[in-house]
Order: structure tokens, then C-alpha cells, then sequence
């Protein structure tokens, strides 16, 4: 990577890449994108529809050149994955002296009361999706050593001029949207033993229904 930028946005979902792109081209102009995908398969596919040179394709942050960290200012991120190589990554960060912010691109405390928390390290600035997230975090006391803003969402001209697709109402489907297991959000209590149940319910309870699951975005379908 010769790319000399003085912030990084880490992207972890194809949705953060998105975001990420949306950042680099209307804000963070002198910025460099690091997209991270453990599936070498999807990582691969990436590579191919996202070719821009300032963006880098990793399946891990023990890939990344010691050099980058020394001169980038300033690392975004949008989520803090628990994987041992983040938490290492991280380190590496903190103790080069370097300044984290962390965008919130969702509205989990407002929605979940707390009990989903993706923002698991200490982050220097936190950006929250609504002003309702930051009033949870200040009224909490959660992340007090943080500065913490709102602007509201600030990702809403990724989907602009997005055609929608019309749905037949005579068909049988049933979408169930799974939130992070523990595998990726420690204070989850989301486990596989409970989505096996919700699953076994729905299927008997509506047998000709079509089911579609829709997985984190940190999760792999082929796992």
C-alpha cells in the first residue's frame, strides 16, 4: 500500500464498504479505505467490483503494513470486531498514538435498550446515528471518555434513487433477520441453539411458507 492518507476507514460488511465509499467521495477526501472479509471466496469477488486504488482488500488485519499505521492520523471504523486480530490491530493503533472515531451506522441502543454493543473499545470521538442513540450513551454514562456527537444519519444518500421492488401479496414468504451472535457481539444472547428454535417453530407453525434468512452482516452463509 503506497497510499499516504491521514485517516483510514475500516470497512467489515459489504454495507460498510458502501458507507465507506460514500465518505471517501463526498467528505474524507484524503482518506483510504481497508475492507476486510474473512470468506477469501466474497473477499475475491470484491477485489473484482470494487477496484479502486484507494481501496485495499484483507481478509486480516495482520496483513497490513506497519508502515500505514505510522503515518495515518486518524482510523474510522464503524463496528469493533471481537476476532483476536481487531483487538491486536487496535493495540497496534492506540499504542502508535493514533486517534479513533467511531460513525454508529445503526440504532442499537434505541432499538435493543442496550443489550447489543458493538462499540466495545474506547474510541476518541463517537458519532451516533440519531440523537436518541447519543442521549442513551450520555444518560448511561457509557463511553463518558468519548466525545460524542450526532449529526443524525448521515448515510442517507447511500440508497438515493433506489427503485424498489413491488411484492406479489399473494406470496407465501417469511423473512427472519437474525442479529449478531456472540460470535461477533460479546454481550449478544443471540445463539444458534435459539435461532434452531425460532426456525423449527416457523416451519411448523407455517408449513407452506417459504422461509429467507437474512444473517448478520459480519456472517458468512456458507459457514
Amino acid at each position: 500500500m503506497h497510499n499516504i492518507a491521514k485517516v483510514m476507514i475500516i470497512s467489515q460488511a459489504f454495507h460498510h464498504l458502501e458507507k465507506s465509499i460514500l465518505l471517501k467521495n463526498t467528505v474524507l477526501k484524503d482518506s483510504v479505505i481497508l475492507n476486510f472479509y474473512q470468506d477469501k471466496e466474497k473477499l475475491s469477488s470484491l477485489k473484482g467490483s470494487f477496484n479502486q486504488e484507494y481501496i485495499h482488500h484483507l481478509d486480516t488485519p495482520e496483513k497490513i503494513e506497519s508502515d500505514l499505521i505510522k503515518n495515518v492520523k486518524v482510523f474510522l471504523f464503524f463496528s469493533f470486531s471481537p476476532h483476536l486480530s481487531f483487538i491486536k490491530f487496535i493495540y497496534q493503533i492506540r499504542k502508535a498514538g493514533k486517534k479513533i472515531v467511531f460513525i454508529q451506522d445503526n440504532h442499537q441502543y434505541s432499538i435493543h435498550q442496550g443489550s447489543v454493543n458493538s462499540i466495545i473499545f474506547k474510541s476518541d470521538l463517537i458519532v451516533t446515528a440519531s440523537m436518541k442513540e447519543k442521549e442513551y450513551l450520555t444518560n448511561n454514562k457509557l463511553h463518558s471518555k468519548s466525545i460524542i456527537v450526532s449529526e443524525g444519519w448521515i448515510f442517507k444518500n447511500v440508497f438515493k434513487g433506489l427503485k424498489t421492488i413491488e411484492q406479489d401479496p399473494k406470496e407465501k414468504k417469511i423473512l427472519i433477520v437474525f442479529a449478531a451472535p456472540i460470535e461477533i457481539t460479546l454481550g449478544s444472547s443471540e445463539t444458534q441453539d435459539k435461532r434452531k428454535a425460532i426456525l423449527l417453530w416457523v416451519s411448523k407453525n407455517f408449513p407452506n411458507y417459504e422461509i429467507i434468512i437474512k444473517l448478520h452482516p459480519h456472517e458468512s452463509y456458507d459457514q
